[in-house]
């Protein structure tokens, strides 16, 4: 409402008998929770959509760490696997390469 309709309005409303400013006060204060309740409403849904796209992206970090912390751990599975079966010598199962007996001992 501008400052130039202000006084107008207050003269109107002065002149009005006590049953009519009692009736416009309520509908103005109607209007004022309307306004305030939809703000909050707005306000609250757009705090809940950033909250949402917050969680969303970092879910996604998450995810983004797990494949990579598991496709390191395949790799170094791999490789620590392959490290060991070197390391333990001929697999189970395979007989050991034979050795040249000493003089003295059967075969």
């Amino acid at each position: 409402m501008r400052t130039e309709n202000r006084p107008k309005l207050e003269q109107d409303f002065k002149d009005l008998p006590l049953e009519q400013k009692i009736s416009s006060l309520f509908r103005m204060e109607a209007a004022t929770l309307e306004e305030t309740f939809a703000y909050v409403v707005d306000s609250t849904r757009r705090a809940a959509e950033k909250a949402g796209a917050a969680l969303s992206d970092l879910s996604a970090r998450i995810e983004t760490e797990v494949k990579r912390a598991s496709t390191g751990a395949c790799a170094e599975d791999k490789t620590a696997g392959a490290a060991t079966a070197a390391a333990k010598g001929p697999k189970a199962g395979k007989k050991p390469p034979k050795s040249k007996s000493s003089p003295g001992s059967k075969n």
